[in-house]
Parts: structure tokens; sequence; C-alpha cells
């Protein structure tokens, strides 16, 4: 009991101190403290009053929240740079929009890439097949942006210039090949709109999807397998072997622990009712 009366005399005065804010240099009303029924004063040398305090409050906060939304810049910018590196088409992805159906997808695609599962996404142009994909691999990315060296996403018509560019350099097609090899996450986009209307690939180009697709295959069959990846096409995989090799087709098909289909009309035309005029000659 002495010792906290002894350090209370310390810190009180029965003198009411005469004190400014620091700030507007206005008096500042110090409120008694009673200690025994005795009259005490904090022994304070420096004080604000309560509309600066509310001020300094305020401005405390505004600071922070700048702090804050520099700090999310900051991260998105880094976000962007990594994405760009990763290859995604689409940086600012969000669930917004989804439905019940596109949420339960992308939530089960994500936790079995986790679990190192493959699968397959098909829809028409338009639909929203990349857009999903990207908004999975950026989900993927953002939790593991220091080894963003893992993930890539792809599209086979790149991959194939690529190549054909090897030809006038000193880089050849397996050393193109090779970096996607034992990516941790590949998103592959294996048609495109030439797909869609010719409904064939050159040798050249089904030789090197069946490369692709191989060696993603024998990592999938080996027992210390650590990939996985996600095909994305335009094409039904009824009809992707008329484009394609039976043998590509059938490595997808068996690597994928589920094919999702995807139906809906083109968003690129959605509001654009306007824009579009049918001309008819009579």
């Amino acid at each position: 009991m002495r010792s906290i009366k002894s350090s209370l005399k310390t810190i009180l005065t029965r003198i009411k101190p005469v004190l400014k804010c620091q700030l507007c240099a206005v008096t500042v009303d110090v409120e008694a403290i009673l200690v025994d029924g005795v009259k005490m004063y904090t022994s304070v040398k420096v004080a604000i009053c309560v509309e600066c305090g509310k001020k300094v409050n305020e401005a405390t906060l505004i600071d922070k929240a700048k702090k804050k939304t520099a700090e999310k810049k900051r991260r998105l910018k880094s976000f962007d740079k990594y994405a760009r590196i990763v290859g995604l088409p689409f940086t600012e992805t969000t669930a917004d929009a989804f439905s019940e159906d596109d949420v339960a997808m992308c939530r089960e695609i994500y936790m079995g890439l986790k679990q190192l599962k493959s699968y397959t996404i098909v829809s028409d142009c338009g639909v929203g097949k990349s857009y999903y994909a990207s908004f999975i691999f950026s989900n993927l990315l953002r939790e593991s942006i220091l080894h963003h060296e893992q993930l890539s996403y792809i599209r086979m018509r790149d991959i194939f210039l690529d190549i054909r560019r090897t030809y006038d350099t000193d880089e050849s097609e397996v050393a193109v090949i090779d970096r996607y090899r034992h990516k941790r996450y590949l998103a592959m986009e294996i048609t495109d709109h030439q797909t869609v209307v010719n409904r064939t690939k050159s040798k050249f180009e089904s030789d090197v999807l069946f490369d692709f697709v191989d060696l993603r295959y024998r990592n999938w069959k080996s027992l210390r397998t650590n990939t996985a990846t996600v095909f994305i096409s335009t094409v039904s995989i009824a009809n992707l072997s008329q484009v394609y090799d039976e043998s590509v087709v059938s490595r997808i098909v068996e690597m994928s622990d589920r094919i999702f289909t995807i139906r809906g009309t083109n968003r690129r035309y959605k509001g654009k009712d306007d824009k579009i005029k049918i001309i008819r000659n009579e």
C-alpha cells in the first residue's frame, strides 16, 4: 500500500496545473482525481485540447488510410508485374458476376490444383473459360507470389510461333518446351479461333502439342508427380479428336479429374445489341 501511495505522489499534485494546448494555446481544463477524499491533479506538462485531439485523431486515421492505400497499390503493381510474367490474359478478375455454379467450379478446380489434380474447361468463344482460368490462377499467384515461376498460362498458338522462331536462332525446339515442362501449375489454351473455323491442325502443330501433353502426362503418371494442368478448349472433347491426334485427346481425358463444359452466349455481345445491324439485300 505504501509503495502505491508513494508512486502516486510522483504523478499527482494538489495544485491544479495551468496548461495550454500545445497546438492552439487554448487553456486546457485538468480534471481532478479524488484520492482519500482529497482532490489531486495529474502533473502533466504537455496537453492537447479536445478539438485539437479530434483533429489529431482524424489526421492519424487519414494517414493510416493513405499508407494502407499506398501499400495496396504497391501490392497491385507487384501482382500485375508477376501476372504478366505468368502470362495471365486477365489480371483484374473478380467473382462479382459469377453464378453459384461458376463459383463452385472455380473453387473445385482451385482446391483440386493444390492437390495436383488436372482439369479441362470447354466452352464456345467468349463464354468465359479464359476468364475463369485467369481467376483461378490469380488466386494461386497471390498465394505464392514469391514462387511465381511455378505458374504459367500459355496459348499453344504462341508456342507454335516461338518454336518457329527457333529455326533462325541458336535456341532449340526442346528448350522452348522445357520452359514449361516442370511448371507446378500450367494452364494451356489448346485451341483458338482458327481451330473453330478450320477444325484441323497441321502435322507440326499436332506434334508440338503431343510433346507438351505427353510431358505433362508422364509427370502425372509418375509416382513423384508434382504438376497439375488446366486444359482450355473451344472445341468439345468429342470433336477434339478431329483436330488433334487421338493420342493427344486420350491423354487429356485420362489426366482430367473432371471436364467442365460451360454453356452460354458470347459475353462480348452483352449490351451491344444497338451496335449489331442486320443488312438484307432485297
